[in-house]
């Protein structure tokens, strides 16, 4: 188990090891949630990397007229009357 000491502005230096199994560096934002009498610390992931696990699209590309006429499907479909 690794320990801290606070510095007097409540400021801590993450040990090597923690934070290369976290793959942080300066500047990385961390994100601490509690969990029950504890806290769990984690690297918060950027929009890059959340986007990156999204599923591609495999299919034929499309012209732009086919996109809007498939959202508009969508939305006609989303907002129809349940019943």
């Amino acid at each position: 188990m690794a320990q801290v000491v606070l510095t007097s502005k409540g400021q801590m230096t993450l040990p090597k090891d923690i934070r290369d199994d976290l793959e942080v560096g300066p500047g990385d934002r961390l994100e601490i949630t509690k969990h029950g009498e504890g806290y769990l610390l984690s690297r918060r992931r950027s929009a890059r990397e959340l986007f990156a696990e999204l599923p591609r699209y495999q299919g034929p590309a499309l012209t732009v007229e086919e996109m809007d006429a498939a959202i508009g499907e969508e939305v006609r479909e989303r907002n129809r009357p349940k019943g």
